[in-house]
């Protein structure tokens, strides 16, 4: 995935995953690693509140844009989509 915050910021909150970190830029992160959930890898990049794009797994990817557009949802017509 590629995170868009420094190193440091991308490592401190995945500081307990085992991940390879990569800077792309003073601004840019790339990140290689293994999560059991989307879920938990959306939660803890939320705190950077910074753009991110994840390349693989598909399922992944999938998953992420799925949330997105319940949170979009959500937020456009004031509810929680089911």
């Amino acid at each position: 995935m590629t995170v868009e915050a420094p190193v440091a910021a991308v490592a401190d909150v995945l500081r307990y995953q085992q991940v390879e970190f990569l800077a792309v830029g003073p601004e840019r992160t790339r990140a290689v690693l293994t999560v059991e959930s989307w879920q938990w890898l959306v939660l803890n990049l939320a705190f950077l509140d910074v753009e991110f794009t994840v390349e693989e797994p598909e399922e992944v990817r999938s998953a992420c844009a799925g949330f997105a557009s319940r949170l979009g949802s959500a937020s456009a017509s004031g509810t929680i989509a089911p």
